[in-house]
């Protein structure tokens, strides 16, 4: 790749930031103005009062104008590369349908199914634009075949993972800046691999660092303590893009370890909506049901404060994704070991972690369990010294006199 290229990919991230970071206090002032607020009506809200909803706006716009700005600078120096706008063809329509619905969802709670099938038929556009999930392959041979040719089932997979991706992005988006985060570290973390690959991929990197500029954009608007969420317009929109590019970007031309890499780096919305949807069909529950048992709130259960929970999120996502980059250099037999002794070490460092914190927080709700409780008087002597004592003070200092 070359120098000028490097120019590219950094200029579209800097506009997207750009573009993002100024046109969101835009977007809190027009949600004000016209009521699109995120009222917290349920448990499953970790907000305490109405919080702006159109941040999503701003990644939209960030995106969109980045990548145009960068087509149209190209364009202006005879350098356009035809991969970059064949890969946003392939995204924008399906994604400007999935932002709409996203966005009438946020105001009027749409029902699951017509957001399902809405994100099928946006998946759908996609596939007719080119992308598609053709094989799945390992870096060793099962069943004596290394590389699985799916055929006609790839139409229908790639629809599953682009709509999955797309829910697995919202349904993540629970506490302030988690889904933000998550998708800035996939999108940089595709941006190296596209860059670090063989044959370089201009068009992957331009639109994931555009895609990466915009979540930084809004990052310092939507941390906590957030002042707008992206609300299911941008967590929509993200999963969407995320899912397509990974395709363009991992699943074609990281062969040998295609179906491994884009599930790494996004681990954590993967397992967390399979979680879910497992969880609420053997509860005998819809799978999309909403409900306070995602893995952020079982962290905040566990006594960890937000911002905690977040960090904890980010350092994992941030792990698996160093590995997935390690592992696609490693490649072979080496990377699977690799593999496999890094997950294992991430695996046991967090569950320490978790231990230490659901302990200390045990420890914490005994310790002010024992505070609210009075102690006993263990002689007669103390009892009517207390007694004594407790004439001589208020009904408010006295928890246990009557009303």
């Amino acid at each position: 790749m070359s120098l000028k290229t490097y120019g590219m990919i950094a200029v579209v991230l800097v506009a997207a930031f750009a573009i993002a970071y100024l046109i969101t206090p835009l977007t809190i002032r027009l949600a004000h103005r016209i009521g699109w607020m995120d009222v917290p009506r349920d448990k499953r809200r970790m907000h305490h009062k109405p919080i702006p909803l159109l941040g999503g706006l701003s990644i939209i716009a960030g995106f969109v104008g980045a990548t145009l700005f960068i087509l149209l600078i190209m364009s202006r120096y005879h350098y356009y590369d035809y991969r970059i706008g064949s890969l946003f063809l392939q995204i924008i329509p399906g994604a400007l349908i999935i932002a709409v619905m996203a966005f009438l969802d946020d105001r009027y709670n749409l029902s699951p199914f017509l957001r399902l099938g809405i994100q099928c038929v946006a998946a759908g556009i996609a596939v007719g634009f080119g992308a598609r999930i053709s094989f799945i392959s390992g870096s060793v041979r099962l069943f004596g075949e290394q590389t699985f040719n799916i055929g006609w089932l790839s139409i229908p997979i790639t629809i599953l993972w682009i709509a999955g991706m797309t829910n697995a992005m919202n349904w993540i988006d629970g506490l302030d800046g988690l889904a933000d985060g998550i998708a800035s570290i996939a999108s940089i973390t595709i941006m190296f691999l596209a860059i670090l690959q063989g044959r370089p991929q201009i068009g992957v990197s331009i639109l994931t660092a555009a895609l990466a500029g915009s979540c930084l954009g809004l990052f310092p608007y939507n941390k906590n303590p957030a002042r707008t969420f992206m609300g299911d317009t941008g967590a929509m929109f993200l999963g969407y893009v995320l899912g397509i590019i990974t395709i363009q970007g991992l699943f074609k031309f990281y062969a040998v370890i295609s179906f491994f890499v884009p599930v790494l780096i996004l681990a954590l919305p993967i397992l967390d909506t399979a979680s879910a949807i497992l969880r609420r069909i053997f509860e005998g529950k819809s799978p999309f049901t909403a409900d306070r048992s995602h893995i952020h709130h079982k962290l905040i259960d566990m006594g960890l404060s937000q911002r905690q929970a977040v960090r904890f999120l980010y350092t994992l996502s941030i792990s698996l994704s160093v590995i997935a980059i390690l592992f696609t250099l490693f490649g072979t037999v080496v990377g699977w070991r690799f593999l496999l002794l890094s997950l294992l070490l991430v695996l046991i460092v967090s569950l320490i972690f978790l231990k230490r914190c659901r302990d200390k927080s045990t420890r914490t709700s005994h310790d002010e369990h024992k505070e609210d409780t009075p102690a006993l008087p263990s002689t007669k002597e103390e009892s009517d010294t207390s007694t004594d004592a407790s004439d001589s003070t208020t009904q408010e200092n006295n928890p246990h006199s009557d009303k």
